[in-house]
């Protein structure tokens, strides 16, 4: 896992879009801690979208509706518990435990035995989850979760590094067309001669 952080960490660094560090992100960690599926779900009007995933996701998910009102089993989804409470949920035993029943019938056949949903955040507000699917019941010890935890603080980070290098490049472009504007203004301006 401490090989994960320390990709994940050069990626932050480097990442300038969230895509690139959605996609990243999860690759990562199921190349290098053995997680079978990684998915970053993020907020969307009624529900969630998948933003970027590891592993059979799409598959995983193909045909459920990933809006609470459309799919009573997305209410009582771990991710979107993580994304309302604003705080990592683990289900050590997919099997059993009762947040995960609806999806035991669609996890168990790919091997899923643990998940754990760790909120995304962006300006401090949470904004989707970084959900993560293995195949080991008991998985996600303390250790594991707390080094998980602090992967998903710094995905946070990063977005909001995204967000201030936007707004810094924003600002720029602004100074630039309000000094083209004064030049434009200078160049027309009548200039005494004496």
């Amino acid at each position: 896992m401490h090989a994960a952080l320390a990709r994940a960490s050069r990626l932050i660094i480097r990442a300038r879009d969230e895509r690139t560090l959605f996609t990243e992100s999860c690759r990562i960690v199921a190349e290098t801690v053995g997680v079978k599926v990684a998915v970053v779900l993020l907020r969307a009007d009624r529900g969630a979208v998948i933003a970027a995933s590891a592993g059979p996701a799409r598959a995983l998910f193909a045909g459920v509706a990933l809006t609470p009102h459309d799919d009573p089993d997305v209410m009582q989804s771990p991710s979107r518990e993580a994304i309302v409470s604003g705080r990592s949920v683990v289900c050590n035993d997919f099997a059993t435990d009762p947040r995960t029943r609806p999806w035991v019938g669609r996890m168990a056949p790919q091997g899923i035995a643990a998940m754990a949903a760790l909120p995304i955040r962006r300006g401090g507000a949470v904004i989707g989850s970084f959900s993560l699917y293995v195949d080991r019941v008991g998985a996600f010890d303390a250790e594991l979760v707390a080094l998980l935890e602090d992967l998903a603080d710094d995905l946070s980070f990063a977005l909001d590094a995204i967000d201030g290098e936007a707004r810094r490049e924003r600002a720029e472009r602004e100074v630039g067309a309000a000094c083209e504007r004064l030049r434009r203004l200078f160049d027309v301006l009548p200039v005494a001669v004496t």
